[in-house]
């Protein structure tokens, strides 16, 4: 029997862990007698809800876009809806966001975290992670103005990447004082201000050569 747990109209946040739910504003939590049973989890759509599996050493799939989260040593997954941030476990997760502004901590392990889109704040923590900012011929984070962008906030060169679609005439770089920034370039190989579309920002140097790949 398919069993659906509904905290829409519940008026606070929860965070859902690899085990429990957490509910804000002093609720408590759920600690379901069947967890194996549960398919869907619904968060209230008008807070921050946040998936949390810091605490856990089993890779994970989290992906806020397809609204699924699965643990890869179990079979199956979980439909997770209305969920907008999340921390990854200490093992090599895959984490990808939705159109809302997403914080995304990637936790321990060699992560790939894809923001999909919106004012996304993106953490790779310790090993070497990927973070994916075109997929499939498709550039992420190209509609105008700085609230589509992806916020990279611990790219390490040399141990980190960037993914991007296309090849590297398609892009400019550029920095302000200690941030640089990656453009999609109106074909010049220079970033023009108001032309080009920033897609990136890293508060650390990167390596063009070394540290981008495309796909």
């Amino acid at each position: 029997m398919q069993i659906t747990i509904d905290y829409t109209g519940l008026g606070q946040a929860i965070t859902l862990f690899a085990n429990r739910t957490e509910k804000g504003g002093n609720l408590g939590s759920d600690r379901p007698n069947d967890p194996d049973g549960i398919e869907i989890i619904i968060g209230d759509p008008s807070f921050v809800n946040v998936v949390d599996l810091s605490g856990t050493d089993l890779a994970s799939l989290i992906d806020l876009r397809a609204e699924k989260f699965n643990i890869f040593d179990f079979s199956g997954g979980i439909t997770i809806k209305n969920f907008v941030n999340v921390i990854g476990s200490n093992q090599n997760d895959t984490i990808i966001g939705n159109q809302f502004d997403n914080i995304l901590i990637g936790g321990g392990g060699d992560d790939l975290i894809n923001g999909f889109g919106g004012r996304d704040t993106l953490f790779g923590g310790a090993g070497q992670d990927t973070f994916v900012l075109g997929e499939n011929g498709n550039v992420l984070y190209r509609n105008s103005g700085f609230e589509d962008v992806a916020i990279i906030e611990d790219f390490v060169s040399g141990v980190d990447k960037i993914q991007l679609t296309g090849n590297r005439s398609d892009y400019s770089f550029f920095n302000q004082g200690s941030t640089n920034f990656i453009a999609l370039d109106n074909g010049n190989g220079q970033f023009d201000f108001g032309v080009d579309e920033v897609i990136a920002s890293l508060n650390s140097s990167f390596n063009v050569a070394n540290d981008l790949i495309f796909v």
